[in-house]
């Protein structure tokens, strides 16, 4: 086997160690019940006017309410006992009064609360969303999808029902505590000192209790994070799913996963549970102690019967106020939670952002240029070194070289992507980070190896490329791309929903409408990131056709591993463990025998048919495979002819680990990737394979069994040879099996075989 370098991976930008520091940082900070006040307060400052004038009836309203229960006190001491009928009507009346205009208030307060809970709530989700667009790539690869989707579903779902429901009630209850307290002191102050220390013991203890059930509350929203962000995974993968047989293994794990989650939640719900029921229990206990001393003082005559009553009621509603207080404190824990999460993301930083004095980029009339740019996706790592190249203004260049070298990331630095950690990035001279990313980008249109569709309609999408764009527009565009045809014979034509991602359309559709946006958009740079690799071959030829004619009239930059369209480009860069190692045209660097000699040898020397079904490998190919190589060109010949072509989906897997080595393969058109399964079931990635790799030799002459598993990355064309037909070849010519076993005896005194 050709072993192929890891492939580049940007989504390993993270550290164990930062992110055990980051969470550490983030524990000594987390936010508390106040802390979300606070929060609260600041996302309300719009509406101060709104706020105040609601506070303002809020406080009426309840001083009304707190205020009622002395109206028992007249009517026992001044009514009822001296048989005053004029004192018991007036002051009934007032009751009734104080009742109508409190419920008014309370009624308009709710109005307004309302209206102001809403802006306020959309105020956060909306720059939460902005906020998003406004990231750097290098956060989308950091962050989990779920891990987003959870801010706007668990977080902010914990806000929005503490701030709708639980807050309001919170805030009255608080209100009437304070107006009962000081009413309370009013009528006897020896006894309201009992309430005010029992208020202090309860709040201490809901301190107490709030911080660890706060922690706790935030690692579930955390698990419950994974746990999303597992779903949307199982969800997209359920292809694979099932051509694996994996249910029982993915649900055997999701099993694990909520057993650790049970805990954590259990934990969490138990301790929220503890700052409702400690607090209540505190203020009861000093509840029954205050009217306990009561009674003895009205039995002594200290207190009258009717300020007696009165200070229960009111104690009463106060014991049930500190009580519905507590019952909220769980939602407010949760809240806080969710709160801290939201501003985690919100204080999230923009890695490339626009310089204060930074300009439009002129239209490029010279060239685009890397100086001595070195980078890194983090600190520890160095994809790129010292890297300098110019491309000229119109022409067409590929960048080409193994998996892992560093050429899509000169993509992603020349979009902006990114800064290089040293050296720059220039276009006409203008360093890429002194002038504006949009006007940058809208110099720029890309197509990718998968462009994203959005589920929508066809004519949307391809109107992303121009979003002021007429019909007329779209559909010429989408006739360059040689798509129009095949959507007129839509039923709902421009107008069908493509589904999510574009699942409504084949591959080879789904790149046209890719390539109708980029030609929509007329960009005079055109980058395109293997954008026809995963494609068949009468597909990828057409598609080659349509790009060839978007090409014309501006500067194209592809970035490939498949090398058919070399011989064409104005220039070639050759990319090798982050370093260019060699500029030229297809016929100067075949010349130097070079490393792009070698992988134009490893792809050409096989014959595919117009429809992919009939792959065929010349006999002098063959002798790049070492068994192979002292064959004579006869015996060549007889080996070619009994390959035969398979065909594999993305996804397939190829040969499996521990299985017995029966059969070679040669891969003529596509990408695999090789792997083993580590301690805990994971898979540890050896090697990407493409197109002239070739995996299994040895399987042709000894029963060794595999010591690694092949999975395919893109639908791929095999070449394939079983060990049976080989043998029985090599028992028909002895001078075949004299010269094979001399070369496996040889590599097997070396080194062990990596795949077999």
């Amino acid at each position: 086997m050709v072993p192929a370098e890891p492939e580049e991976n940007v989504e390993g930008v993270f550290q164990c160690e930062e992110g055990k520091a980051r969470e550490e940082e983030e524990t000594e900070k987390r936010m508390g019940i106040f802390g979300f006040l606070r929060a609260l307060l600041c996302w309300g400052r719009p509406y101060k006017k709104k706020t105040a004038f609601f506070v303002l009836l809020i406080l009426i309203a309840l001083g009304l309410d707190a205020a009622l229960p002395l109206g028992f006190k007249f009517i026992t001491d001044d009514a009822l006992i001296p048989q005053n009928f004029q004192v018991l009507v007036l002051v009934v009346g007032v009751l009734f009064v104080a009742l109508v205009m409190s419920t008014l208030m309370q009624v308009g307060s709710d109005r307004l609360y309302t209206q102001l809970a809403t802006k306020v709530l959309n105020d956060l989700r909306f720059n939460m969303y902005c906020h998003l667009q406004r990231l750097s790539t290098s956060f989308y690869f950091r962050v989990p999808a779920g891990e987003i989707t959870a801010r706007f579903t668990t977080d902010l779902a914990a806000v929005e029902y503490t701030v709708v429901l639980c807050l309001p009630f919170a805030l009255g209850q608080s209100v009437f505590v304070l107006f009962s307290i000081g009413l309370l002191f009013v009528l006897e102050w020896k006894l309201a000192m009992f309430s005010l220390i029992g208020l202090y013991v309860s709040y201490k203890t809901e301190q107490l209790t709030e911080k660890p059930a706060s922690e706790a509350d935030t690692r579930m929203k955390e698990q419950q994070a994974r746990i999303t962000e597992v779903l949307q995974e199982t969800v997209n993968a359920q292809p694979v799913v099932k051509v694996f047989r994996l249910q029982s293994m993915i649900i055997e794990r999701f099993k694990h996963q909520m057993h650790d989650f049970f805990r954590t939640a259990s934990r969490a719900a138990f301790l929220s549970y503890l700052t409702e029921r400690v607090p209540d229990r505190c203020m009861a206990f000093f509840g029954l102690l205050t009217i306990s001393a009561g009674a003895f003082l009205t039995f002594y005559g200290f207190l009258t019967l009717g300020e007696l009553i009165t200070f229960q009621v009111l104690l009463t509603g106060l014991i049930n106020a500190v009580g519905e207080l507590t019952w909220s404190a769980p939602y407010l824990v949760r809240a806080a939670s969710g709160m801290h999460r939201i501003e985690k993301l919100l204080d999230e930083k923009p890695d490339v952002t626009d310089l204060e004095e930074a300009l439009p980029l002129p239209h490029p009339a010279r060239e685009i240029a890397l100086r001595n740019v070195t980078f890194g996706y983090t600190e520890k790592q160095t994809v790129l070194e010292n890297v300098s190249l110019t491309i000229p203004i119109n022409q067409s260049v590929l960048f080409v070289g193994p998996s892992g070298c560093g050429k899509s990331t000169v993509l992603n630095l020349l979009l902006r992507f990114y800064d290089p950690r040293q050296g720059s990035v220039a276009i006409d001279g203008h360093d890429l980070r002194t002038v504006t990313q949009d006007s940058l980008r809208q110099n720029m249109s890309v197509v990718l190896q998968e462009s994203f569709l959005f589920n929508t309609t066809i004519r949307e999408n391809i109107r992303l490329g121009k979003q002021n764009a007429t019909d007329e527009e779209v559909e010429a565009a989408a006739k360059a791309a040689e798509i129009h045809e095949i959507v007129k014979g839509f039923p709902d034509g421009y107008n069908m929903v493509v589904g999510e991602r574009g699942g409504k359309l084949s591959g080879g559709q789904r790149q046209r409408l890719a390539i109708a946006r980029a030609i929509l958009s007329n960009p005079p740079i055109l980058l395109l990131d293997e954008a026809i690799s995963m494609l068949d071959p009468v597909t990828e030829s057409s598609i080659n056709k349509s790009l060839e004619r978007l090409g014309k009239g501006r500067t194209v930059i592809s970035v490939t591993h498949r090398l058919a369209s070399a011989p064409k480009a104005d220039c070639i860069f050759v990319f090798k463990e982050g370093g260019l190692v060699e500029t030229g045209r297809h016929e100067e660097l075949l010349k130097r025998r070079g490393l792009y000699a070698q992988l134009w040898r490893k792809q050409t020397g096989f014959m595919l048919d117009e429809t992919g079904n009939r792959a065929e490998a010349a006999p002098e190919r063959l002798r790049d495979i070492p068994i192979l190589s002292n064959l004579d060109e006869e015996s060549l010949k007889a080996v070619a002819e009994i390959f035969i072509t398979e065909r594999c989906p993305k996804g397939r897997l190829v040969v499996h680990e521990g299985d017995p080595g029966d059969k070679f393969y040669i891969i003529v058109r596509g990408r695999a990737t090789v792997f083993r399964k580590g301690e805990l079931e994971e898979e540890c990635q050896i090697a990407v394979l493409e197109d002239g790799d070739f995996f299994g030799e040895i399987a042709l002459v000894r029963n060794v069994p595999r010591t690694a598993s092949v999975r395919t990355l893109s639908d791929c064309i095999f070449l394939s040879l079983a060990g049976e037909q080989f043998l029985r070849l090599m028992e028909q010519s002895p001078q075949i099996r004299q010269e094979i076993e001399k070369v496996i005896s040889e590599r097997f005194s070396t080194q062990d075989p990596s795949i077999e």
